[in-house]
């Protein structure tokens, strides 16, 4: 008795398959960004609070933010599953802040090292 190949039974279902893995899923990559605060002297800052934005706007207005959190003991935090994009970046620890400047990252890339480092004071 001859048998028919399971593909010549489904072939509807085989054409699905065929047009399904033709298709390409394009997942975005990780990136991160690791951003060191310290002081005018060049001293690591540690739990100073560091909060991301997304936009200009959302940095002036203090809302929004992508991320937050508060630098370690070696004075650095690291953000993980960022878009490829520039970001802005506001840091504060008691009376000390970049208000005057030094707030944003270059676009960050995911095979680059992204890091930063913000003077506060």
């Amino acid at each position: 008795m001859h048998k028919t190949p399971t593909i010549m039974k489904y072939p509807l279902l085989f054409m699905l398959g065929l047009i399904i893995t033709s298709f390409t899923i394009e997942i975005a990559p990780k990136v991160r960004a690791k951003i060191y605060v310290v002081d005018e002297a060049n001293n690591i800052i540690t739990g100073a609070k560091v909060t991301l934005y997304g936009t200009f706007n959302n940095y002036k207005i203090e809302k929004h933010p992508v991320a937050s959190g508060k630098t370690s003991k070696k004075g650095f935090i690291e953000f993980t599953n960022l878009d490829e994009k520039v970001y802005y970046i506001h840091a504060i620890k008691g009376d000390l802040n970049n208000n005057g400047g030094n707030n944003q990252t270059d676009t960050l890339h995911a095979k680059g090292k992204n890091r930063f480092e913000i003077m506060i004071d």
